[in-house]
């Protein structure tokens, strides 16, 4: 008896899922409900998440900073495929006021960030909202720690990977073993 109201359940959940996703409220629905608590929150599945860099198409994954280090072993799992959220909001909202900072490998799936320039344009598809495009304002070198490599003294770490108060993006790669290409893009 218990199995069954399990399985029932499920098969409702199943089909409210369904019913948000075709109503047309989708994302921002079921990012509600698939939150599991303040500060993390589980990607949905069934909704593609992907940056459009160069016309050419990066899928991501949202999982945000832990203890674990979930992110990094995602990206470290496939370096020439994954991207995941790592730093500031760990579920990617184009339209929530808020950073979300992904890492991704360089060689590797973010070797496109070495082309960018300041005004190229990173077109976002989150699972929330519409499709939302980004113009890259920044370009920064910074080490492991986030200092600057042109600018001595000068760290911008917290911006790279706290929340803050404004909508942008931060995509970041290593050069090296010691330096870091961050790009920085806010919607136009």
């Amino acid at each position: 008896m218990i199995q069954m109201n399990k399985k029932k359940i499920r098969t409702l959940r199943i089909l409210l899922g369904l019913l948000i996703v075709l109503s047309g409220i989708g994302g921002g629905v079921y990012y509600y409900l698939n939150y599991v608590d303040g500060d993390r929150a589980s990607a949905s599945s069934h909704l593609k998440t992907y940056f459009v860099i160069n016309g050419k198409q990066f899928e991501y994954k949202n999982i945000g900073r832990d203890g674990d280090n979930k992110a990094q072993k995602w990206i470290d799992n496939n370096p020439e495929r994954n991207i995941a959220s790592w730093g500031g909001k760990p579920i990617q909202d184009n339209d929530e006021n808020l950073n979300t900072h992904f890492i991704g490998h360089n060689p590797g799936v973010f070797r496109e960030l070495i082309s960018m320039r300041i005004n190229s344009v990173i077109e976002v598809h989150d699972n929330i909202n519409p499709i939302r495009n980004y113009k890259v304002t920044d370009i920064l070198m910074v080490d492991d720690e986030g200092n600057l490599i042109d600018q001595v003294g000068v760290n911008v770490y917290e911006q790279m990977v706290e929340p803050g108060a404004d909508e942008r993006i931060t995509l970041q790669a290593c050069l090296s073993d010691i330096t870091n290409i961050v790009i920085v893009a806010k919607p136009v």
